[in-house]
């Protein structure tokens, strides 16, 4: 168990993916909490968290468990002085036989992230059993706004690339991409207005979700497609039988997915104030 003097740390820092993809940026808990009586910081190397020392660390969101080995090793050899939580991270495990790119060996033969020394492990995995101390926390950019506007039908179907893996070079639909050059309110404008949408990426076909729209996925290259509650279908050379295998989620399913996340986030508040 962590060390136990909670409210002399003052310190938390959230620790994600980051860069200039939209899903990876949005997928931070700080971008939509009020943490008022703490000194907040963002960073986006995972290396940096081995120099904390007697913090508050957050990981998430993003696909950061379950990836590889060295990343199970990390998480175990963590400092100890620390109080770590999990918030919306998922499974990533690569499928070699349809990712587009060649997984490192290391990346082929995986330990599950049990987390022993976390607090609270909120994941975005939608599983029917976790291990103790894990729970269901979908990603937590349900918050963007945007998700909840309405949108005028524009298209059928609409490619959404993921920044840079498995990208869709066979369809001829109008496409967007989850690069953070287009801003993430014209990213999901652009799935808003499509009755239905194939991608590459999580977090477009997770927003899809959300916003009740048909989602096809190119090829389960991840673990990641998975585990999300209301699992897309996945492409085949017949699109138009792929739209009608699609389940799409109930009206609640954006509603629920915000009220988890307030949920895990009075928790760990209540946990920290202790």
């Amino acid at each position: 168990m962590p060390h136990p003097n909670h409210k002399l740390r003052k310190k938390i820092t959230f620790v994600s993916m980051g860069g200039t993809n939209a899903g990876d940026v949005y997928s931070s808990p700080l971008l939509f909490y009020n943490f008022d009586g703490y000194n907040t910081e963002q960073i986006n190397d995972f290396n940096s968290v081995k120099k904390l020392e007697n913090n508050i660390v957050i990981f998430g969101g993003g696909g950061i468990l379950d990836t590889n080995k060295n990343r199970s090793s990390y998480y175990k050899n963590l400092n100890q002085s620390n109080i770590y939580f999990h918030w919306g991270s998922g499974s990533n495990r690569l499928n070699p036989e349809k990712t587009n790119w060649r997984p490192k060996k290391n990346e082929l033969n995986i330990d599950d992230d049990i987390l022993e020394n976390f607090v609270y492990v909120g994941r975005r995995d939608y599983f029917s059993k976790y291990y103790n101390k894990h729970e269901y926390v979908p990603c937590v950019s349900c918050k963007i706004p945007q998700l909840q506007d309405d949108y005028k039908i524009e298209r059928e179907i609409g490619v959404v690339q993921h920044k840079w893996l498995q990208q869709i070079t066979n369809l001829n639909y109008p496409t967007t991409s989850m690069r953070l050059s287009n801003d993430v309110s014209e990213i999901i404008k652009f799935i808003g207005e499509s009755e239905a949408i194939v991608t590459g990426s999580f977090h477009a076909a997770y927003w899809g979700l959300l916003m009740g729209k048909k989602v096809i996925i190119n090829g389960a290259w991840s673990s990641k497609f998975d585990t999300i509650k209301y699992k897309p279908v996945s492409l085949s050379n017949n699109i138009k039988k792929d739209i009608e295998k699609c389940v799409i989620p109930p009206l609640e399913y954006l509603k629920e997915c915000i009220e988890l996340n307030d949920k895990f986030y009075d928790k760990i508040l209540n946990f920290l104030s202790k």
